[in-house]
């Protein structure tokens, strides 16, 4: 469990501004890793002293992203479980407005739900899971069905499975899951394929397909959607 952190106030955008731009060249790789762990908490401690509430703050935010990402891409376990806590944090923080953020990130993320070092792994694949709670991110909708269709690594395409139903469980009502009827089924068709073979997708059961089956019919109402697919009967 993270440690918590001394909330830090600031009392105008100016110095917020001034914050988070000290912080974005902190977060330079070439400086030592605990200068940049130390950043990156220093972040958090703004959040919590209510730096979010300022109208500029998700707009400042997006300095962020590209410093970000490269603490997500560092050897350094340390420093990615620390950056994926933060992402979660600001993610829980801003929601919505937080969207645009989640979108470059996840993809990035993405790449580390597969890496065997397990503490990084694991935290790519909660920061991935809390940000799609908090966030719609329909864009990477068909991103995220697409791997779990298509991509070769058997582990990435059982982690997109998963977001792909936390997707339909969280967001039944977006406009945008409902126009994206036609992709999750032909998502199932695949996950169904993709279990039955000879090398089963790690990490994918019946039992979850099975219930992904039962949120698409439930979910896409006006979306005619075929019961068995593959020869396999959902109930």
């Amino acid at each position: 469990m993270e440690k918590p952190v001394d909330p830090i106030a600031v009392y105008s955008e100016k110095e917020l501004s001034r914050e988070i731009e000290r912080i974005a060249g902190t977060l330079a790789p070439e400086q030592d890793w605990s200068v940049r762990m130390a950043a990156m908490r220093r972040m958090e401690a703004l959040v919590a002293g209510g730096a979010s509430d300022y109208a500029s703050f998700a707009v400042l935010l997006r300095q962020l992203v590209g410093p970000l990402s490269v603490q997500l891409g560092d050897r350094r376990s340390s420093i990615v479980k620390q950056a994926c806590h933060l992402l979660s944090t600001l993610s829980r923080e801003l929601l919505a407005d937080f969207e645009p953020c989640a979108e470059s990130f996840i993809p990035v993320l993405l790449k580390l739900v597969i890496i065997t070092v397990q503490v990084i792994a694991e935290s790519a694949d909660s920061c991935i899971k809390t940000m799609l709670r908090n966030c719609r991110v329909a864009r990477l909708i068909p991103r995220i069905v697409d791997i779990s269709k298509n991509d070769r690594n058997g582990v990435l395409r059982a982690r997109c499975c998963e977001y792909a139903l936390l997707v339909l469980e969280l967001w039944a009502d977006s406009p945008e899951i409902q126009r994206s009827a036609e992709l999750f089924e032909d998502m199932i068709r695949c996950c169904v394929a993709d279990a039955m073979s000879e090398v089963p997708l790690r990490g994918l059961c019946f039992y979850n397909l099975n219930y992904l089956m039962l949120c698409t019919l439930k979910i896409l109402k006006n979306h005619t959607i075929s019961k068995t697919i593959s020869g396999v009967t959902f109930s």
